[in-house]
């Protein structure tokens, strides 16, 4: 009991801390950042603290994952073409959308990635995911409504392309995760997005020039690095080997949520009836599909059983 009770604290951490990034980048925005500078420090800070983990544990022999270089070269392509497109393109959505807006419409993720994983031939269809499909729908329409005329489609378009990426994301990592620890598939990951975006700047901008960097923009970073990066995946992982994948799964949803209260809190960011109807209708689509899940997986097992015994 009392790991689950520290697994659901410790899930919860995660969750607050991938909710809190469209805030601390709106605060990083208003100091004068742009994106690609906030993403190049949030990624940097936190590949040199996997580094400087790895680096302790070799020294002290605790360094023992094996992967080949298969594994490899496909972390460090999800990590710099998968994660580090798609960071790029919700950290420009929410430069220009409320906070709270965007991290409801970015979780519309996992309905995307139940559709993707049908045609990928990895999860069927059944009439509660077609029903999560609809309110998941339904809960954006809402979200939107009250804001049609002034929100900014630009912002709107770049979130609901990150979620889509997202999912491609996802069902990529979950294959690869299957043979390879998170810890080492983590800090490859996230070392290679550093890799992408500081190789942009370099290519694009001529190296980084700091001097476009004021105190205010690198504490934002740091802490989007820290906080947002490298202890939201530490915890959800530790979360999620604490308390299983479908009670971490739904405690997840208090990303959204934590970023809509934070913009409440912070910006004064309110929203209208109606749309607090659809972002609640976003989350009970993510608890049907995880209710679906957890159904396919009792009737996996069952037909393993009965083929065993047999």
């Amino acid at each position: 009991m009392l790991y689950k009770k520290a697994g659901i604290f410790i899930t919860a951490v995660s969750a607050i801390g991938f909710g809190s990034m469209t805030v601390l980048a709106q605060l990083a925005y208003a100091s004068g950042a742009n994106t690609m500078d906030l993403l190049t420090i949030r990624f940097t800070v936190a590949a040199l603290i996997f580094g400087i983990i790895i680096g302790c544990m070799a020294l002290t022999n605790h360094l023992k994952w094996q992967l080949s270089w298969k594994q490899v070269l496909t972390l460090i392509a999800l990590g710099a073409s998968g994660y580090g497109i798609f960071s790029s393109m919700y950290f420009h959505g929410v430069s220009l959308i409320p906070a709270s807006l965007a991290g409801f419409l970015l979780f519309t993720y996992p309905v995307m990635v139940c559709i993707l994983a049908y045609f990928l031939g990895e999860e069927p269809v059944d009439s509660q995911k077609i029903l999560a499909l609809a309110v998941s729908l339904c809960g954006s329409i809402f979200v939107l409504g009250p804001v049609v005329e002034d929100v900014n489609w630009e912002g709107v378009t770049f979130v609901m392309l990150a979620a889509f990426l997202y999912s491609l994301y996802v069902v990529g990592s979950s294959r690869i995760l299957k043979d390879v620890h998170w810890f080492p598939a983590s800090a490859i990951l996230t070392i290679s997005c550093a890799g992408f975006f500081l190789g942009r700047e370099l290519i694009f901008n001529n190296g980084y020039n700091l001097a476009n960097i004021n105190d205010e923009i690198m504490f934002y970073g740091v802490i989007l690095g820290v906080f947002s990066t490298l202890i939201a995946i530490a915890c959800f992982y530790l979360g999620l080997s604490l308390i299983g994948p479908s009670r971490a799964s739904i405690i997840s949803t208090l990303e959204p949520v934590s970023s809509a209260c934070l913009a409440a809190l912070i910006f004064n960011e309110q929203l209208s009836i109606l749309q607090l109807i659809g972002a609640s209708c976003i989350l009970l689509s993510i608890l049907i599909i995880q209710k679906a899940r957890d159904e396919d997986n009792v009737v996996s097992s069952n037909r393993y059983h009965r083929e065993r015994q047999a």
